[in-house]
């Protein structure tokens, strides 16, 4: 006979396993297969400190029932809604082989859809906060505090938000918006980021003072905007009132603004 569809529970709640080169443990939800692909409902797995699950809450407060389908046709695509919860910062650091310095209690949500498990053709959006947060050998960071001459602080929030379209923009993040609040210090940031490393961002920092005002942080804040540009391991950081005063922005291939 052929089989069409079969489905079932599944609870692993002894031993680990590797998922894109990621530990994970006690995995349970319902799970769907048949031919085109395997569907993971009301799915809730533990890994790198937290919970990585389907059903969760949105940012208004509504109740939001996510997905997890990845495809068993050749082209493998992939379609997601997962919500993260609790991830240890500093385990994600060792995982992505960063050096020490990071550290804080991250959560998120993650839309995507893929046609293929090519990054190129990644469509969909997303948003990450970092709750008491560490973040000083981020290298746009740690590039970003020496030019401003300030030691890493220790950051009360962070908000990252972005998305990318694979037909508009293939192989590239837009970072709608980047946010770190700290009690003396907040910085606000939006631009690119390639699938290669490639970054083109302006960032704005800016300390507790007569400069938070409305009306006269508006007139400042040209003196305090940076452009980040260059490869993401070793970016570089100008002050972008004297490239235009310099005539230097074209130094970097790819101007923004």
């Amino acid at each position: 006979r052929h089989w069409r569809r079969f489905g079932g529970t599944l609870a692993r709640s002894d031993g680990r396993v590797q998922v894109g080169g990621l530990p994970v443990r006690n995995a349970r939800g319902a799970v769907e297969v048949s031919p085109e692909a395997v569907v993971f409902r009301q799915f809730e797995a533990e890994t790198l400190g937290g919970v990585v699950h389907t059903d969760g809450v949105a940012r208004d407060g509504a109740p939001e029932e996510g997905r997890l389908r990845l495809g068993l046709t050749p082209e493998a695509p992939m379609d997601l809604l997962l919500h993260l919860e609790g991830l240890n910062l500093a385990r994600i650091g060792e995982e992505l082989r960063m050096a020490g310095g990071l550290s804080g209690s991250l959560r998120g949500r993650l839309d995507f859809r893929s046609a293929s498990p090519s990054p190129l053709d990644y469509t969909g959006s997303g948003w990450i906060e970092v709750r008491d947060g560490q973040l000083g050998t981020v290298p746009v960071l740690a590039t970003l505090w020496k030019a401003v001459d300030i030691e890493p602080p220790r950051f009360r929030s962070a908000e990252v938000q972005f998305r990318c379209h694979a037909e508009r923009n293939p192989g590239t993040f837009y970072i709608e918006r980047l946010e770190l609040e700290h009690p003396v210090l907040s910085v606000r940031g939006e631009g690119w980021i390639d699938m290669d490393g490639y970054l083109r961002m302006k960032a704005t920092v800016r300390t507790l003072s007569p400069l938070s005002l409305p009306l006269v942080r508006d007139l400042f804040d040209v003196l305090l905007e940076h452009n980040i540009f260059g490869p993401m391991q070793r970016p570089q950081v100008r002050q972008r009132l004297l490239e235009k005063v310099s005539g230097d922005e074209t130094r970097h291939p790819f101007p923004l603004w």
